[in-house]
């Protein structure tokens, strides 16, 4: 959607906020302080995920190492496979990212990015809007 701002010319309503003098600041400046005091184990994550967010998004996708494996048969799929054993396994596929010269499962990383833009969310919400 578009609007007209003050100055006459046409720009997005997202646009428009930003302009107006201070709209956000303390938000913004609140995040940027918040990134900073991130471990530095959270501090990897947090970058890496910041950036494959956007490779994902407007570029060509995110690389990802894939690994077949082993994993146990549930037994409700055992008769798919004709056996009645109790070790029946099936292929499937792993995919991991490669983060500072290490593979972490694809599953994993998301779930630790997922806990901080969550603290995130909360901590934000408890220090700017209370």
């Amino acid at each position: 959607m578009q609007k007209r701002i003050a100055t006459g010319r046409t720009a997005s309503l997202t646009e428009g906020v930003s302009e107006q003098e201070g709209a956000g600041q303390p938000v913004k400046e609140w995040l940027e302080t918040w990134v900073r005091k991130l471990s530095p184990d959270d501090t990897a994550i947090w970058d890496f995920m910041y950036t494959k967010r956007g490779d994902d998004a407007y570029h060509e996708g995110v690389e990802l190492e894939a690994q077949s494996v082993l994993v146990p048969v549930r037994p409700s799929e055992r008769m798919l496979y004709y056996t009645t054993g109790d070790d029946v396994r099936r292929s499937a596929q792993k995919h991991y990212f490669h983060l500072s010269g290490r593979s972490y499962e694809v599953s994993r990383v998301c779930q630790q990015y997922l806990t901080l833009l969550e603290r995130r969310l909360k901590e934000c919400l408890a220090a700017c809007f209370n």
